[in-house]
């Protein structure tokens, strides 16, 4: 055992014999696996068991727990820890020098390892130490603000993952370490868009696709057919034409590159704009980009409502002149086309409107 972990051990519980309010957060940054000397994690356990069954944990206490035979080494340990406000930092250097030490008893086994299963089960195990982080992480509320204004108080802005969609950026703000699912039915097109979101990330970062169900060839399939806008169903049917494998070897470089020559496009734009969902235009690789199309959909949008608008005030006006023509005894001759399913009712007098019924 090495010299670093034998006083990080010593540390650790000489930091929870001193000060009684160091024994949760040690309790919960270290395990009894993290002691390799059998007397230090008998100790820690007693502190674990005691302090689980809400009983006082002093020195004396701890040394009855433990049959009494304990109570010199005790006072030594309180007596090689000069302070316990460095107990965060034992416990690290506790936490990393065990890791160590364990590492090079299974490599030590893997050189004395005489068949395949073997080394392959004591590599799953480094395996478990190098990505091990389990520990419990716990916080109170003032060291949660005073952290809350170090974040937030600095004027910098944080930095989230950028979509390539210019709305979803707008409204997903997603930093490091979240998870993002993306939900939908079968064959909805949910592989195709986090392909697609995946290849904008890779502008920036390093992105790894990980599939269950997927094989690598119809993950190739489908992101050549993405970034190139190729009919994917021309892909996987094999009728690729010579104008799409031209297109498709003009994007090698950005392909091979992971930098896609067209932004990210959810199957629902490429329904609107296309009509089909399996059929791509190259103009929106090389024509207008996605915020001016969006800009274009909104006046669209506007035009139609100011159209309704208009008719609508036609109506009104006519109505209106209708009822005045009728109170003051004159003749109003409107026309008015609707289109119905019902019977038609009684013909209209004469002096009064005529309505001309279309039937579906």
């Amino acid at each position: 055992m090495s010299e670093r972990l034998l006083t990080a051990e010593q540390g650790v519980l000489g930091s929870m014999l001193i000060d009684g309010e160091a024994i949760g957060p040690m309790l919960a940054a270290v395990r009894p696996e993290d002691f390799q000397r059998p007397e230090n994690r008998n100790i820690f356990q007693a502190f674990r068991e005691l302090y689980g069954q809400g009983k006082a944990c002093d020195p004396i206490l701890v040394n009855e727990y433990m049959g009494g035979s304990y109570r010199q080494y005790l006072a030594d340990l309180m007596e090689l820890t000069p302070t316990a406000a460095n107990a965060e930092e034992y416990a690290r250097v506790l936490r990393e020098s065990s890791r160590l030490w364990r590492l090079r008893t299974i490599g030590d086994k893997l050189a004395q390892a005489e068949d395949l299963e073997s080394c392959r089960k004591l590599a799953d195990q480094a395996g478990l130490l190098l990505c091990d982080r389990s520990e419990v992480r716990k916080t109170d509320m003032k060291q949660g603000l005073k952290e809350f204004f170090l974040r937030h108080g600095g004027g910098q802005q944080k930095e989230f993952i950028r979509w390539g969609i210019s709305w979803l950026d707008e409204r997903l703000h997603i930093g490091g370490g979240d998870m993002v699912v993306i939900g939908g039915q079968a064959s909805s097109g949910k592989t195709a868009f986090a392909l697609q979101l995946a290849f904008h990330i890779a502008r920036q970062k390093r992105v790894g696709v990980f599939s269950y169900e997927t094989g690598n060839e119809k993950l190739i399939d489908r992101t050549v057919a993405c970034q190139t806008l190729v009919s994917y169903e021309k892909v996987m049917t094999d009728k690729l034409e010579r104008e799409d494998m031209q297109q498709i070897y003009e994007m090698r470089r950005e392909l091979e590159e992971a930098y896609p020559a067209a932004e990210a496009l959810t199957v629902a734009v490429i329904h609107r704009e296309t009509g089909s969902p399996c059929e791509t235009a190259g103009s929106l690789a090389r024509g207008v980009p996605w915020e001016e199309r969006e800009r274009y959909r909104l006046r669209r949008k506007r035009l139609y409502i100011c159209i309704i608008a208009v008719l609508a005030a036609v109506s009104l006006l006519t109505s209106a002149y209708a009822l005045y023509m009728r109170a003051t005894g004159g003749t109003a001759i409107i026309e008015t086309i609707v289109y119905t399913n019902d019977p038609p009712p009684e013909p209209p007098e004469d002096g009064e409107s005529r309505i001309q019924y279309h039937y579906n």
